[in-house]
Formats: C-alpha cells, structure tokens, sequence
C-alpha cells in the first residue's frame, strides 16, 4: 500500500459522488510511416475513454453589458479515473460541449497524483 493511496480513494470517491460522465479525448502523436520523410505527417491516434469529472463553470466577466473576460471552466479528474497524465492536446467532451485543455495542475503529493486540475475553454 503506497503512503497516498487513502488520499486517492477519497479523490475517487468524491469526484465520482459530485461529478457526472464525461468522454476524454487523448490524442497522440504517431510518427511517421517513413523516418526519411518527416514532412510526411500521419494522423494523430484519438482514444476515447468515458470518466467521471467534476465540471466547475466558470463566470463571465461583464461591465456594461460588455464582455471583459471569459474565465475558464474548471475540470477536476481523480488521477485513477485516467491512468494517465493529460496533456494539451487532449479534449474532454461534456454532453455536447468540446472542451479543449488550456492548462493543468497535477495535485501529487510526493510522486503519487491524486487529483487532475484541468483550465477548459469550449
């Protein structure tokens, strides 16, 4: 049993308890058929995977019936629930809302992640 295990059952708990189904959309790179020719680009591999997330709207600024600024929605995934770590390539699909990955935040106490902190935007 590692030393953060408890802290990750309690992410996995919660996370599945608040949140709701989302797709995640993990896109890798593919290299090349033919390593002599690298402008020839092949297509990147999309793996979807169906997870529980915890989706944290964000507001909208406003002043004067003008539009400042759109924060970015917050997505929070229990680091058991990807098996993997995100990266900006990927997007989540919530209902039918493509939410592209702006940046992320690993919560990983020693070298163990816990929680995934995603910045969204649609």
């Amino acid at each position: 049993m590692a030393q953060y295990d408890n802290a990750r059952d309690l992410s996995d708990r919660l996370v599945e308890k608040y949140g709701r189904t989302v797709t995640y959309r993990r896109q890798t790179a593919n290299t090349p058929a033919d390593p002599t020719k690298p402008y020839e680009v092949a297509a990147d591999t999309v793996e979807t995977s169906t997870v529980f997330a915890v989706v944290v709207p964000s507001g909208v600024k406003h002043k004067d019936d003008t539009l400042i600024q759109k924060q970015r929605d917050r997505v929070h995934i229990a680091a058991t629930e990807l098996g993997f770590r995100p990266t900006m390539k990927d997007e989540i699909l919530d209902g039918t809302d493509i939410l592209r990955i702006m940046d992320f935040e690993v919560i990983a106490p020693g070298d163990q992640d816990v929680l995934y902190i995603l910045e969204t935007m649609k």
